[in-house]
């Protein structure tokens, strides 16, 4: 069979396990109908879409911390350290900050192990910005693997202060 079902409202019941082909995307939009569908990956991801296309990884969490108070101008150099708490798959970053700098870029990296960064490109925020991100990442990290968070140029003679991070990551 390689079509949907439509079985017009009824339940399934007392079906025992039910089996789903994985597919690269979701289907095109039904007005007022979401869909249910596996992501082809590896490992494979739970789907749902919206009827404005919109998808949401049903394994996707995150982690958000504070690298800084408030107030106090940043700093340059090792801000968190955690370990993870379960095997994960980071599949973005995002950094936001309170005030934004004023005399050069902000940069922060992520760090797990040994010292190794698990970005492409360290995270930049520019003057007169508030946020970076990096997206589309498949970095595995196992149960119990040191992570850091650094920032590793400051604005300093500036103003940027208030340093947020935010890990999205899958379970694996």
């Amino acid at each position: 069979m390689s079509g949907d079902i439509d079985l017009d409202g009824n339940n399934i019941a007392d079906s025992g396990v039910l089996f789903q082909r994985e597919q690269a995307a979701a289907d095109g939009d039904v007005t007022a109908q979401g869909q249910w569908w596996t992501k082809t990956a590896t490992p494979n991801r739970p789907m749902f879409t919206d009827d404005s296309s919109q998808d949401f990884e049903l394994l996707e969490n995150n982690f958000g911390f504070a690298l800084s108070d408030e107030d106090t101008l940043l700093t340059t150099g090792e801000k968190i350290v955690f370990y993870a708490p379960y095997d994960m798959t980071i599949t973005s970053v995002y950094a936001s900050l309170k005030t934004a700098p004023t005399v050069q870029a902000l940069t922060i990296d992520v760090e797990s192990p040994a010292g190794t960064s698990l970005l492409t490109s360290v995270l930049s925020i520019g003057t007169s910005s508030f946020t970076d991100e990096e997206t589309g990442m498949t970095k595995a990290i196992a149960k119990g693997a040191r992570v850091s968070v650094d920032i590793d140029q400051a604005d300093t003679a500036g103003a940027a202060s208030g340093a947020k991070i935010f890990i999205t990551h899958v379970r694996t």
